[in-house]
């Protein structure tokens, strides 16, 4: 796992992306920082691949990274943060503080957005049931 978080510093951002898809299959928790780090990469594919990387490894300590990723300027990146973190939500094991922090940035989570993914998705993400969750009133 080491010598792969290095490679996340790597020049080329195709080495950093599929570098951070390999360390969302493994699930180390070593590499939660790097990743959420990762989150602030200038290419939009490796922070893509980040927050998808951090939904799998599903630990509650990404949920700060996440919802900061939720206000980035790429809506694929917003997206994949929303399901990471409806993903997390889901977790039967995640504290009741986390929950309400993650129930505190709901609206940003299924708000509508005005980029360039309305063409490509449908925008499923304006509703609950559109991101795979009812979140309690």
């Amino acid at each position: 796992v080491e010598p792969l978080i290095a490679r996340l510093k790597h020049w080329d951002e195709n080495v950093r992306q599929a570098v951070a898809r390999l360390l969302g299959d493994i699930k180390d928790a070593r590499a939660i920082d790097p990743l959420s780090a990762a989150l602030k990469d200038n290419w939009w594919d490796v922070r893509s691949a980040a927050a998808e990387a951090l939904r799998q490894i599903g630990d509650p300590r990404t949920v700060k990274s996440l919802i900061a990723a939720l206000s980035d300027e790429d809506g694929g990146v917003r997206r994949l943060a929303a399901k990471a973190l409806v993903s997390l939500f889901h977790n039967a094991s995640l504290s009741e503080k986390i929950k309400q922090e993650i129930l505190a940035c709901r609206s940003r989570i299924t708000s509508p957005h005005t980029d360039e993914m309305d063409r490509f998705d449908g925008c499923d993400m304006h509703t609950d049931k559109g991101i795979g969750v009812e979140f309690p009133l």
